[in-house]
């Protein structure tokens, strides 16, 4: 590779095989001969398992790696202009969230259609601020931490191919105060990146977690 190494997480999504390269000295990717292990999804168990190293680059390439296979690189998609700083998996429905260094949101997958041999974007979000870290939890939603100190819960829209802030039913009061509004409690509202909407630490983000239900 021509380029260096920015990023690096695990992914349970596959993509399609396509613009594969090598590591060591062999011409084309195999499958690897008796591997030391292999991978067991055991029947409804909700957690997945990492079968890729997922690799970001310093001019926005990103490169799939079986982990039982580590000479070669198994895919490889130009997502960004920039260097990759993040990589996360939405593995229920098998959907990428990448940030580069320019502060942009990628959001891209792959067609069902083995076959193609191309990446899909399904949607792109000018961040306008660095972030920290994404954290991604059960049911397509996300964390997003900035390192100004602010941060949003998010959630994926599959279907509409958007990312959405969940609306919380309105409290006793809020109702009685608006109970001329004719809108839904629950649901979901449109993102909007492009100013920090809250002030929740005074200096510069150093750790973020989640406390999952």
């Amino acid at each position: 590779m021509n380029q260096q190494i920015t990023t690096i997480s695990c992914c349970y999504t596959e993509p399609p095989q396509g613009d594969c390269e090598i590591f060591s000295d062999l011409h084309r990717y195999k499958e690897p001969i008796n591997p030391a292990y292999t991978f067991v999804d055991q029947e409804g168990d909700k957690q997945f398992t990492d079968k890729f190293l997922v690799i970001g680059l310093s001019k926005g390439m990103i490169v799939f790696v079986r982990v039982d296979n580590l000479d070669h690189i198994y895919a490889r998609f130009s997502i960004h202009q920039s260097a990759v700083l993040q990589v996360h998996e939405l593995p229920e429905c098998k959907t990428f969230l990448s940030i580069c260094k320019e502060n942009t949101l990628n959001i891209w997958g792959f067609d069902d259609n083995r076959e193609v041999k191309y990446h899909r974007l399904r949607r792109s979000y000018d961040l306008c601020r660095e972030v920290m870290t994404v954290i991604v939890a059960q049911h397509q939603q996300l964390l997003m931490c900035f390192k100004k100190g602010d941060s949003e819960l998010l959630v994926w829209d599959d279907e509409r191919h958007e990312l959405a802030k969940p609306r919380h039913p309105r409290t006793p009061d809020e109702q009685a105060r608006g109970a001329e509004q004719d809108t839904e409690d629950v649901g979901m509202e449109e993102v909007a990146m492009e100013a920090d909407n809250s002030d929740e630490h005074e200096d510069a983000i150093t750790c973020y977690d989640v406390l999952l239900s």
